[in-house]
């Protein structure tokens, strides 16, 4: 009863505390991204996730750690945060819900509450993936993740990096789910233009890359990256 009270009078003192940004998700919304903001920022993850699932509160150990709305671009990365976690594992999604509404964790949601009905609709978005996408990602995870993108393009590609201010940003591999992040990140930039997942094989090989050739062009490397952006787009060749 204490630990529910002290919860309670915690969500009360953050959220007055803590001004609401409705500040717009960055370049192109997708419609996740949109009812995210509309619906589930403000009103779940910084008003009740925020106050024990941040870097400074009792849930900072935990595989699900949010940033404060004072923080920059928080935003995106709580979004990114979320999904990865949701991603991770086919049980994440009813994990969530069901922590949401007060099993094995204090209770956030009443069920059938609006805001429990929107959190219900995002996760169900969320962990909607068609088979070539869930494909392609476990091709990441299993061949490129490791030995490209974190053994060479996250030294530039990366927060206040050389490459800091480009389109494609990677999380370095200290970071709870930076597979799924990382990975999210490629498919969205990929989404952004058709001609991006042709880009991302030319630059790795050294066509018009600031960063010069990563990988040869006739590596296994290079095949592995075609055939993980061939499973992206099927019917089309980097």
């Amino acid at each position: 009863m204490g630990r529910v009270i002290f919860i309670a009078i915690l969500i009360m003192t953050t959220s007055a505390c803590v001004p609401t940004s409705y500040e717009p998700l960055q370049e192109q919304q997708s419609p996740l991204s949109s009812y995210w903001q509309k619906n589930i920022s403000a009103d779940i993850t910084q008003f009740s996730c925020i106050v024990c699932h941040h870097s400074e509160s009792i849930a900072n150990n935990s595989d699900y750690v949010l940033l404060q709305n004072v923080e920059e671009d928080y935003l995106n990365k709580n979004l990114e945060m979320t999904l990865a976690y949701l991603q991770r594992s086919n049980q994440h999604g009813a994990l969530f819900l069901g922590k949401s509404r007060g099993l094995e964790h204090t209770e956030v949601l009443e069920l059938q509450s609006d805001k429990y009905l929107a959190l219900q609709s995002f996760v169900e978005m969320a962990t909607q993936q068609d088979e070539a996408r869930s494909d392609a990602i476990a091709f990441y995870k299993e061949n490129l993740s490791d030995d490209l993108i974190q053994d060479k393009c996250t030294l530039c590609h990366g927060e206040f990096r050389l490459a800091g201010d480009t389109r494609l940003i990677f999380v370095d591999s200290d970071m709870a789910s930076y597979q799924d992040i990382n990975v999210n990140r490629i498919i969205d930039y990929g989404a952004v233009s058709a001609n991006n997942f042709d880009n991302l094989f030319l630059k790795a090989t050294g066509t018009g890359h600031g960063g010069g050739e990563i990988i040869k062009s006739d590596s296994q490397t290079a095949d592995l990256l075609s055939q993980f952006l061939q499973l992206l787009t099927p019917g089309s060749d980097p």
